[in-house]
C-alpha cells in the first residue's frame, strides 16, 4: 500500500519533468554558463585589485608608505587571496558541469532542431 502511494507520487514528479524537460535543460544550460561568466568577471576584478595593490606594495617597499598605503596594500592582498581562487573555482565548476551535462544539452539541441 505505502509503495503504491510512493509510486504515484514519483509518477507525478516524472510526468512534470517530462512535460518541462526542454525548458529545464535550457534553463540548466544557462545556469551553467553563469558559472563561467561569474568566474571570468571575478578574475577581471582580481586584475583590477592587483593594479591597485602593486603600486601600494612598491611604495611600502621603498619605505614611503602612510596609513592609506598600508590600508590599501592589506585590503588588496586580502582581496587577491579571495578573488583569485574563487574565480578559478567558479570556472572549474563551469567546466565540470558543462562536461557532466553536455550529452543532455546536446540532446535538447537536437530535439529542438526537429
Amino acid at each position: 500500500m505505502e509503495n503504491d502511494k510512493e509510486l504515484v507520487g514519483l509518477k507525478e514528479v516524472y510526468d512534470e519533468l517530462w512535460a518541462d524537460a526542454k525548458t529545464l535543460v535550457r534553463d540548466m544550460s544557462k545556469g551553467i554558463s553563469v558559472y563561467a561568466y561569474a568566474g571570468y568577471i571575478t578574475l577581471i576584478i582580481s586584475v583590477m585589485i592587483w593594479l591597485n595593490f602593486f603600486p601600494n606594495f612598491l611604495t611600502l617597499l621603498s619605505g614611503n608608505g602612510d596609513f592609506w598605503t598600508w590600508y590599501n596594500a592589506i585590503v588588496g592582498a586580502v582581496g587577491l587571496l579571495v578573488t583569485i581562487p574563487y574565480g578559478a573555482k567558479l570556472i572549474q565548476w563551469y567546466r565540470k558541469l558543462k562536461r557532466k551535462y553536455s550529452k543532455l544539452i546536446e540532446m535538447e539541441k537536437n530535439i529542438g532542431d526537429k
